[in-house]
């Protein structure tokens, strides 16, 4: 059979990382698409995962202002987990009901389902969220900071024990490796 080596373990070296193919399951399914490598080293993928919160986080604090009036700040800190929960809420469904396969194109998809959400909550009450975080803004950038915080803090443990060898790490690694390898998921 063939070998089918992962990503980090073609930069590694790591031989933990292949999988052999059976000759006879080769010709049974598609392949996967080969994961598009880019030349990204921890420090640099730690700060586009900050980033891409951050992002997500404000292209949903319309909507979340939305739906949340009775929190203080309007659902401000809770925006980056809501977004993120709401996209791969809509993406699960959109790829179990075989809408689209699972892939980038569906996270795109449901990110901007999401954002288009927030930008309609956004038109139809701009000057009220404006005059909020305006009036707010001191409170809004202490929790901003508290998150940036906790980032670093929880990065920093990270750091010191990046190993997937142990507790819960091996489960959690392999569910990730099937969801980025599977075109589909169980429809009940």
């Amino acid at each position: 059979g063939n070998s089918v080596v992962s990503p980090g373990a073609r930069a590694t070296g790591a031989a933990l990382a292949t999988t052999r193919v059976p000759d006879a399951a080769r010709g049974s399914e598609p392949a996967p698409r080969p994961i598009r490598e880019l030349p990204v080293n921890s420090f640099f993928a730690a700060v586009i995962w900050f980033l891409a919160i951050c992002g997500i986080g404000i292209a949903t604090l319309p909507l979340a202002y939305t739906l949340f009036p009775y929190l203080e700040d309007r659902g401000a800190g809770f925006a980056k987990v809501f977004g993120l929960a709401l996209a791969t809420f809509l993406s699960s469904l959109l790829v179990r009901y075989h809408v689209f396969p699972q892939g980038s194109l569906v996270s795109w998809a449901t990110l901007s389902m999401v954002a288009l959400a927030s930008v309609l909550c956004l038109l139809s009450r701009r000057a009220r969220m404006v005059a909020f975080w305006r009036e707010r803004r001191r409170s809004i950038l202490t929790g901003e900071v508290v998150f940036g915080l906790g980032f670093l803090l929880f990065l920093g443990l990270r750091s010191f024990n990046p190993e997937i060898s142990w507790g819960e790490k091996p489960m959690d690694f392999s569910i990730l490796n099937i969801l980025v390898r599977t075109r589909s998921l169980p429809s009940s």
